[in-house]
């Protein structure tokens, strides 16, 4: 039960409290642990990631660093536009996860899609389109990148030592509340 109203509150954007019986050291630490995550919006992006989950099936919580960090940052994925890939075998181990979203400029956009691996990060783009066009592909953006010849700009390690995309299922069947 103490597992589960934990699980519950982190969901709901109230990240328990980690309590050390350790040294005075290690309190100061998970202190300072704490209110890094804290500053960090751990609470809300958790919050996000479970609010998609009740609606969507799924949740994604993305782990990145911005340049000079050496603590992590939470970014809540929208599940329509992400997904972990899995291998067909019976452990259903992560091949992949990917992202799409839309980069804005004055003449239209396109569409970006970010692949991750255990060690590094695809950057694919779709040629320039305008807001209408983009709109029919709202839908589905992935579509772009299979008819409409992508090009790959970046490659780059991404410094963690699994694919830095969570995937939260919010029941076996993967459907909404």
């Amino acid at each position: 039960k103490p597992l589960c109203e934990t699980a519950s509150q982190t969901f709901l954007g109230r990240v328990p409290d980690i309590v050390s019986s350790g040294s005075e050291k290690e309190k100061e630490r998970i202190a300072k642990f704490s209110l890094v995550q804290k500053h960090n919006e751990f609470e809300e992006e958790i919050y996000d990631v479970a609010l998609n989950m009740s609606i969507t099936g799924s949740g994604f919580l993305n782990i990145y660093n911005d340049i000079g960090d050496s603590f992590p940052r939470y970014r809540s994925l929208n599940p329509l536009y992400t997904n972990v890939v899995y291998d067909c075998s019976v452990a259903m181990k992560r091949l992949f996860a990917y992202h799409i979203y839309f980069e804005n400029n004055p003449n239209g956009g396109k569409y970006v899609c970010i692949i991750y691996t255990k060690t590094k990060m695809f950057a694919f783009y779709t040629p320039q389109i305008s807001i209408p066009s983009k709109m029919a592909y709202d839908v589905y953006p992935l579509n772009l990148f299979l008819i409409n010849g992508m090009e790959q700009t970046n490659v780059t390690y991404h410094g963690y030592s699994d694919i830095p995309i969570i995937e939260f299922i919010n029941n076996k069947q993967c459907i909404s509340d």
